[in-house]
């Protein structure tokens, strides 16, 4: 059994994984909201380990901005498993998938628009990537002048 003493004394990498599991609760709901199919005709450890591919892959995507946009070398040299850059990007997440999660829920009751999951994973990506690009791109600007 592992108790609270065990996490506060391990690293900082498996403190790092651990907080990525309050992210998988809103996944699982964007699963059961956007994707019924899925959500109803697979196993609940299919989609537990689904939601933990889909957070994993996301607290990448936030943490290469999160790495690129802040200064404090810190978290250069840490990276993701840094547990004030790793906070930030739960927050983030979490953040992020509710606002979609409301926003494509209340686009079904209010306005008959179906949104499905693939679309919206679409939404939860394209923004993400798109500010990768543009923090890339600032960065190389800098650079140069």
């Amino acid at each position: 059994m592992i108790s609270f003493k065990d996490i506060s004394e391990s690293g900082n990498e498996l403190k790092s994984l651990l907080s990525q599991v309050f992210v998988i609760p809103f996944w699982y709901v964007a699963i059961h909201i956007f994707h019924k199919d899925f959500f109803y005709d697979n196993d609940f450890f299919l989609i537990i380990a689904y939601c933990l591919c889909l957070t994993l892959v996301s607290s990448l995507l936030i943490g290469i901005i999160i790495i690129h946009t802040n200064d404090d070398l810190d978290i250069k040299e840490q990276g993701i498993f840094n547990i004030r850059a790793n906070s930030t990007i739960v927050v983030l997440q979490i953040v992020w998938l509710s606002i979609l999660i409301v926003s494509g829920y209340f686009f079904n009751v209010f306005f008959y628009l179906k949104f499905y999951f693939w679309s919206f994973l679409i939404t939860y990506i394209v923004p993400i990537s798109l500010i990768i690009f543009l923090v890339k791109t600032n960065k190389k600007k800098k650079e140069e002048s």
